[in-house]
């Protein structure tokens, strides 16, 4: 009935997939892209430099060629030149398509000028959507962005990470994608236009289009074969591309196995987003107020698995309220092992006698092997379930935008709550080790992260806004 209550468009019994397995939310987005025929809006944080990174960019650009328009968004701090993702020459050369359009959001020259003058949330804002629209009808959004971290399967990487994504079938949907999630942001002023180069001493074309080879070689069989047709500079790069694929083995023929459009979940399925801090002629946060409700309305159990937790006042309060009503709740998270983000575990470690005195029947476990923990998953009584981009933390809540999708479907939510189960068994339940329900998961941290951890608490005050 909540679901119902919420007043947004919905795809009424639709096709979809949640996508928990790696390999399988891989092939899903290359499958969808190699299907394109008119067009496709793509929204990631970060896109890699890596194998994934180079052949999810050359794809596009292959699909430009074939003359499909694309859309192109990914957040300027994350992705420019070698901060942290992918060298800016690949991105020139898809800009010199005319097919292509790409934005760089929230560009780096505005965040240094922002933070120079003290306005740090405009600084630090970014686009953390993560979403894929073909062909105006077939949509993918979670948590994954366009790296090997986000793809390896744990056979192949041990510390890959643990993420999930859902994919959905609907012209309703996709419209909500491109015109409320989408162009908002993508016309912000503060975004970057890549252009062409003006002159492009180094073409980056032979290197994007050997890794499509070498990845649609490695998905479809169990080799990467040369092309005696081609140029040795091709081949070289090919050879190149070749052994980082192939070092992930679980992959090797994996197009054969796994269909995305062979899909057979259905349910109903509304799209929620968030616009960042810098969007002020639109501002909106539809995820925050629904995410309290569907909490309000769980009858038996409430099952949160999130990387970053930081609890806000009214998430603590409405959780509160359900305990009280005999409503199970479950939190599963990252611990200081396994967190690529001490400042936030720092912040978690803080709240925790927030967990102890206000939500003292909740059951908190916490991954401690080597693996990450990225899902952002919420299910409510096993029947209604949100998959997205949102952190409990106050960045998602107040700053970056952010995109979920919130879906009712007992067969999907009771998946995605039995494969939560699974982690929760090489998980550890921090409620229930006494030693870490008086002293916090700190505890766990080794001496290098203690200290970081400390270096973090004693300017809380200073950087909690912005985490």
């Amino acid at each position: 009935a909540t679901f119902d209550k919420i007043d947004l468009p919905s795809a009424k019994d639709s096709v979809m997939h949640p996508l928990d397995d790696n390999n399988e939310a891989w092939v899903a987005k290359w499958e969808m892209i190699k299907a394109a025929k008119e067009t496709i809006y793509a929204d990631f944080f970060i896109i890699g430099n890596d194998i994934y990174g180079k052949a999810f960019l050359g794809l596009l650009l292959k699909k430009a060629e074939e003359g499909v328009k694309i859309k192109l968004m990914t957040d300027a701090f994350a992705s420019y030149e070698k901060v942290l993702g992918i060298d800016v020459d690949y991105f020139h050369e898809l800009a010199a398509n005319k097919n292509i359009e790409i934005r760089f959001y929230n560009r780096l020259g505005r965040r240094i000028l922002s933070g120079t003058f003290g306005m740090f949330t405009n600084a630090v804002a970014s686009n953390h959507d993560k979403f894929l629209v073909i062909d105006e009808k077939y949509c993918l959004t979670g948590g994954r962005n366009i790296d090997f971290n986000y793809y390896a399967d744990v056979r192949d990487i041990s510390a890959a990470w643990r993420d999930s994504d859902v994919y959905v079938e609907s012209e309703v949907l996709a419209k909500e994608f491109i015109e409320k999630a989408f162009f908002p942001e993508f016309k912000l002023p503060r975004n970057k236009k890549i252009r062409k180069d003006f002159i492009n001493f180094s073409s980056k074309r032979d290197d994007l289009m050997a890794s499509v080879d070498a990845m649609d070689q490695w998905l479809n069989s169990d080799l990467v074969e040369m092309r005696p047709d081609a140029t040795e500079r091709y081949n070289t790069k090919l050879a190149k591309y070749a052994t980082e694929v192939m070092e992930f083995k679980s992959l090797s023929g994996y197009e054969k196995k796994f269909n995305i459009f062979e899909s057979s979940f259905r349910g109903d399925l509304k799209i929620l987003d968030k616009t960042s801090h810098l969007n002020r002629k639109d501002q909106r946060n539809e995820i925050t107020p629904s995410i309290l409700e569907m909490i309000d309305a769980a009858e038996v159990e409430i099952i949160i698995q999130n990387p970053y937790v930081i609890l806000s006042k009214d998430v603590v309060e409405a959780l509160a309220r359900a305990q009280a009503r005999g409503v199970e709740v479950i939190l599963h998270t990252n611990s200081p092992l396994s967190s690529n983000h001490l400042q936030t575990q720092a912040l978690f470690i803080d709240q925790w006698n927030i967990y102890k005195e206000k939500l003292n029947g909740a059951r908190v476990f916490a991954y401690v092997g080597e693996q990450m923990l990225h899902a952002k998953v919420f299910v409510f009584d096993r029947k209604v379930s949100i998959i997205g981009s949102y952190n409990l933390d106050n960045l998602s809540e107040n700053i970056n935008s952010e995109i979920v999708a919130l879906i009712k479907s007992e067969e999907l939510s009771k998946k995605v709550a039995l494969d939560i189960e699974k982690d929760l068994d090489v998980s550890l339940e921090l409620t229930a080790d006494e030693r870490i329900r008086e002293e916090s998961p700190f505890t766990m941290a080794n001496v290098e992260k203690q200290k970081e951890i400390r270096k973090v608490l004693k300017y809380k005050k200073y950087i909690g806004k912005f985490i």
